[in-house]
């Protein structure tokens, strides 16, 4: 029987599929052959796929299947480099003993090959280098994207609402629209319409879109990408390069409304007001709510609380009195001077008079537009009657003219500022600011919940050493900010 030649020929990457990688090798590996003295060959194309594992290769395992065969008669497999049968050197030892087994002779066009030992030692240093070289590209790669990651560029494909773009000259999602503005929209509606998904679905639907499932709503309504922030299961959250669709308070009251969920939970039937903090201390090891729990000691018993994580982590207690006092000191740190308090008065009493005196203009304006919307709508129902319109000509007409209604009633909610006994409403919360840690510490089991939760919805990271907030509800960020700046001021007019 005549010897027949079998070659298998790779490239990892599918855009070399269309260029001359492939034909070049498979001319190189006929002419080995040839020169060999193998007048039939048989050849096997792997196209864009990489050499990290055989399993992953349907023609390198038909090539070994047509080896194994001994009614082929195969004298020899001819690669390219070894680096095309594998860059694995596990992998590749095991393919030549198997070829070795069948009497088949594994041959390479650019590297020195053969049966005999010299030559076995060679192709496995250099099967070795191979496997050393993919892996250090590999680690280039992902230090590469966890730099990338860490400056606030996303990794993978665009989210719904963007598509790929560049931010300092670097790729990165950029707004798609009209879908970006449809979707903004959305959130918008969720906030102030109480939409579900359900409802999102059908108005996109109307609006031409196609019928996104559920699910996906459901996913992209979760996504702090929309709020400017990127995540990764490996390297955090960050705040991304890429334009925001929403501000973080739109995007907590959305989750709020669409899982009916608050943001800070508390387990009600473990309230105990020997344990104050308990559902707002977080292990700063597993991100679990710590528990709380009295421990004997030798003459009496203390409270603690503690973090029971099996498996993950040892068992860590803190005295509850000693946590109590440095949350009061948090608190504290967040509590506005009595002198910077008037002047915040002031301010919002300025912005408040201000506020009252546009909403009478714009609601004059808006309601005047909805008074025509609907004189519109009426219009149109009479001449549908009278047969001026067609069926579908009336509910295209009609459906525009809601839209638009939707809009102009989004638009008064948004504007809507009722008025109030300003002075009783500042009475009340002066106090409250001035001192928080007092409040706090005044308060009933109740309210100690309820400024914990209204302040650090994700709860407080609790250490020996310190208590560190994860996040901070707006309102208490922009007091401490207004206070701030006034404080910079100051100091600036007193030596500037």
């Amino acid at each position: 029987m005549i010897k027949m030649a079998v070659a298998y020929i790779r490239v990892s990457d599918p855009s070399q599929v269309d260029n001359f990688s492939l034909d070049t090798q498979e001319a190189s590996c006929r002419k080995k052959a040839a020169e060999l003295g193998y007048e039939k060959i048989k050849v096997y194309r792997e196209e864009g796929i990489s050499a990290k594992t055989i399993e992953d290769r349907p023609k390198l395992q038909d090539a070994l299947l047509f080896c194994k065969n001994k009614k082929n008669n195969v004298g020899i497999f001819v690669v390219y480099s070894f680096s095309r049968l594998s860059r694995k050197t596990i992998d590749f030892l095991t393919m030549k003993a198997l070829l070795k087994s069948e009497k088949i002779s594994l041959i390479s066009i650019v590297e020195p090959s053969g049966d005999d030992p010299e030559n076995d030692l060679i192709s496995t240093i250099i099967s070795s280098i191979n496997q050393f070289d993919n892996e250090i590209k590999a680690r280039v790669v992902r230090t590469n994207m966890k730099a990338r990651f860490l400056q606030g560029f996303p990794l993978g494909r665009p989210y719904l609402g963007y598509v790929m773009g560049t931010v300092e000259s670097k790729p990165c999602p950029i707004p798609q629209e009209p879908l970006f503005s449809l979707l903004q929209t959305m959130w918008q509606r969720i906030k102030t319409e109480r939409l579900s998904l359900r409802e999102v679905q059908r108005e996109m639907v109307k609006l031409g879109y196609k019928k996104y499932p559920i699910q996906t709503l459901s996913s992209l309504f979760s996504s702090k990408f929309y709020m400017g922030t990127i995540q990764s299961a490996k390297y955090g959250e960050v705040q991304g390069k890429h334009q925001a669709m929403i501000d973080e308070s739109t995007f907590y009251e959305v989750r709020q409304i669409i899982t009916g969920k608050q943001p800070h939970t508390l387990e009600r039937h473990h309230l105990n007001e020997d344990f104050p903090l308990r559902g707002t201390l977080v292990c700063e090891y597993c991100g679990a709510h710590l528990s709380g729990a009295w421990t004997r000691g030798r003459s009496e018993s203390y409270p603690y609380y503690s973090c029971h994580s099996r498996g993950k982590h040892k068992i860590t207690s803190y005295n509850a009195e000693t946590i109590k006092n440095m949350y009061l000191d948090l608190l504290e740190l967040w509590s506005v001077k009595p002198k910077y308090m008037q002047l915040l008065t002031e301010l919002l009493y300025e912005q408040y008079s201000a506020k009252i005196k546009q909403q009478q203009y714009v609601s004059t304006d808006v309601t005047d537009e909805v008074d025509k919307l609907n004189h519109m709508r009426i219009e149109l129902a009479r001449k549908h009657l009278e047969g001026i319109y067609s069926d579908k000509d009336f509910i295209n007409l009609r459906d525009d003219i809601d839209n638009r209604l939707t809009e102009k009633y989004v638009l008064i909610n948004k504007k809507k500022f009722n008025e109030i006994d300003f002075e009783k409403v500042m009475n009340f919360i002066n106090p409250y600011f001035s001192s928080l840690n007092g409040a706090w510490d005044k308060a009933n089991l109740e309210g100690k919940l309820k400024i914990s939760g209204s302040m650090f919805p994700v709860g407080v990271v609790c250490s020996k050493e310190k208590l560190r907030t994860q996040q901070v509800e707006r309102i208490y960020e922009q007091t401490k900010s207004f206070c701030e700046e006034i404080k910079f001021s100051r100091h600036r007019i007193k030596f500037g």
